[in-house]
């Protein structure tokens, strides 16, 4: 049986001819997305490393699931993405809504730092 979609974007960006379900692949990305929920754990994890961010261009911090900040601790947690990124220099905050459906991604924006 051949490669799904994505496994084939997964190979390409891998530069390998093939990967399969449950591999574990080192490859290039092309951007960085994540939202209020899973950004702040990650950036903990992120820092245990002690590497550079690979491009701050590339990386898109979208607090959608409490925007707006429904108590004090989803407000701390979209202020943690605030602060990563104007420490990076960058203004890939997007503030809005956005719904990701089977494959089709929307973001409505409603605000760009």
């Amino acid at each position: 049986m051949g490669m799904t979609i994505t496994e084939k974007n997964m190979a390409r960006h891998a530069g390998v001819a093939e990967v399969k379900a449950g591999q574990i692949i080192e490859c290039k990305v092309d951007a960085i997305l994540m939202n209020d929920i899973t950004f702040p754990p990650a950036l903990k994890e992120f820092k245990k490393i002690g590497k550079p961010v690979f491009d701050r261009e590339r990386i898109y911090l979208v607090p959608d699931h409490f925007t707006p900040n429904k108590d004090i601790k989803s407000a701390e947690q979209a202020k943690v993405m605030r602060d990563f990124l104007l420490r990076l220099n960058s203004s890939k905050l997007v503030i809005g809504v956005c719904i990701i459906s089977k494959s089709v991604f929307f973001c409505f924006i409603l605000l760009s730092i």
